[in-house]
């Protein structure tokens, strides 16, 4: 009896090995998927990971029983050909206010929106897609309540539901798998158990997933702190951060100003959120140093 793997075998681990994408995983994990429970076929699937291990070199050891894909070396950018105008035209509306008249956003970019409890994160999300649905597709993506809530949001608007275009897909939790690469994302919201740990984590993956879109994340905000939950972390990776708090909107982060003169950094406004969906009252918070 043959004590290899079949060629199928080991293309099948291969493949699967490869989706992982760099994610460390363990033997017993792949065991378990392939069914490997005698002691024979464990020493046949033993030597099938130290072929991919030695000869193929697809993985590397990371510690006792647990691997990673090695990964490939990224292939170098033309500088020359890189179109630096190619940003991702989006509406950015806070009642009369648009904060697009200060920011640009890229393509392939997270934006992040950190708000204590009821502060209107969602109000401003409807209104993102309101203001950009006719021109963007766009998936958004919810934890609270089902279509029924979500319906009852909307009509506060004024209008008929058959107005909204945008695809709406309830989702607690591995947002990064249904993110859209080359569309419109929003991803409402977070829990705060998963941003809290894994928040830089996520970022990076949803960067890594995008192509020619963006994503847009709400999470939440603790009364008290200086960031979202995950702290710095949830604002490393952002291209653009908004804090919503104390019925004001600031902008603690912008990478990308549109008018090189004027910087939307730490710009502040006052807000009424009515019918929980319109902001009004807007009006431009000055500090001290700006009188």
């Amino acid at each position: 009896m043959s004590k290899e793997l079949s060629p199928t075998a080991i293309a099948r681990i291969e493949q699967w090995v490869k989706e992982t994408k760099g994610k460390p995983f363990t033997l017993s994990e792949l065991r378990e998927l392939h069914g490997i429970d005698t002691k024979e076929d464990r020493a046949k699937f033993g030597s099938g990971i130290d072929r991919l291990l030695t000869e193929k070199q697809i993985i590397e050891r990371l510690g006792r029983g647990l691997y990673r894909l090695i990964p490939l070396e990224e292939p170098e950018i033309d500088l020359t050909k890189v179109d630096s105008s190619n940003f991702f035209p989006c509406r950015i509306p806070l009642g009369n206010v648009c904060l697009d008249d200060y920011v640009v956003l890229y393509r392939k970019s997270p934006c992040v929106i950190a708000g204590v409890t009821n502060a209107g994160k969602t109000s401003f999300l409807l209104n993102l897609i309101k203001a950009n649905m006719d021109w963007h597709n766009i998936y958004y993506f919810f934890s609270e309540g089902g279509g029924e809530q979500l319906a009852d949001r909307l009509q506060l608007f004024g209008g008929p539901i058959e107005d909204w275009h945008f695809h709406p897909i309830p989702r607690t939790s591995n947002f990064v798998e249904s993110i859209r690469p080359d569309d419109f994302n929003i991803i409402d919201f977070l829990s705060e158990e998963e941003a809290f740990y894994n928040i830089d984590r996520t970022l990076r993956d949803i960067i890594a997933k995008l192509d020619k879109g963006i994503c847009w994340i709400a999470i939440q905000k603790s009364p008290f702190a200086k960031a979202g939950v995950g702290g710095h972390f949830s604002e490393d990776r952002a291209q653009l951060y908004l804090i919503m708090e104390n019925n004001t909107l600031r902008i603690k982060k912008a990478k990308k100003w549109k008018d090189l003169r004027v910087n939307p950094n730490n710009m502040k406004w006052n807000y009424k959120l009515i019918y929980g969906a319109k902001f009004v009252n807007v009006g431009r918070c000055y500090s001290q140093e700006e009188l």
